[in-house]
């Protein structure tokens, strides 16, 4: 009996994820050109991803990185029956959009310059902050939104796992995923930038949630600028730098 509770269940939670096929419907009309050497080229790009994240963590153990809130006890209120779904569930979404990148980005170092390359860097960085500054506070303002899908994130009070950035609801995961997307269609950029934009994206959103106190001597990149917003909620919204939250005086 248990065991086909257990089969119920999962079952169940399947069916709960629907819509995420649906939206993967809709993902495969948009971007059908994925084939099976961009899948992989998509995974071994997230594997990278994971790597680097890992050497962050081993580096920061030896170095003796302090915890962001070292005396915080056990105050999250984590369904810890659904996180390794929506971990799987993200994780998986993540190959999928860096597979894409591989279709439409051909490999060329042909025409590079600093303009297109560090500085479509900044530029995309700044536009995609803004855009997730505004994304991102609608969820929290829009009551339904927040209830339905940003508060699943916001039962982690104190970040501290290594896959902590996955445990999103997946309809805003891939909300946030096609916005990350935009800045490209706007800034002329060349594929070094385009690749420093994209993994800055990732291991920022990793660097956020492991609850590791790096140092930040600019407004830019700081996990515990992330880590108030879990604690309070209502404060610093942005990603990368803390520009629109300084702009529209939502800066803790």
């Amino acid at each position: 009996y248990l065991f086909m509770f257990y089969i119920l269940n999962t079952i169940m939670r399947i069916l709960i994820l629907r819509w995420c096929v649906a939206l993967n419907m809709i993902h495969c009309l948009m971007f059908p050109s994925i084939e099976c050497v961009h899948l992989l080229l998509g995974f071994m790009t997230s594997i990278m991803f994971s790597i680097i994240n890992t050497i962050v963590i081993k580096i920061a153990h030896i170095k003796g990185i302090e915890l962001i809130q070292p005396n915080v006890k056990d105050v999250q209120r984590i369904d810890w029956e659904l996180y390794p779904v929506y971990v799987a569930t993200n994780s998986l979404t993540t190959i999928w959009f860096t597979s894409w990148l591989w279709v439409y980005l051909p490999i060329s170092t042909q025409n590079i310059s600093l303009s297109n390359t560090i500085g479509a860097f900044i530029q995309m960085m700044l536009i995609y902050d803004f855009i997730y500054y505004f994304c991102h506070r609608f969820m929290h303002s829009n009551r339904f939104v927040y209830i339905n899908m940003h508060k699943t994130h916001h039962q982690i009070v104190n970040p501290t796992g290594f896959f902590d950035g996955l445990y999103v609801h997946p309809v805003e995961y891939l909300i946030f995923l096609w916005l990350m997307y935009l800045p490209l269609y706007i800034v002329d950029t060349h594929i070094v930038g385009i690749l420093m934009y994209i993994i800055s994206i990732f291991d920022v959103g990793f660097m956020y949630h492991i609850g590791l106190k790096f140092p930040s001597f600019l407004p830019v990149l700081n996990p515990k600028f992330h880590d108030d917003h879990h604690r309070r909620n209502i404060v610093n919204f942005s990603f990368f730098t803390e520009l629109p939250d300084f702009i529209f005086q939502t800066l803790l």
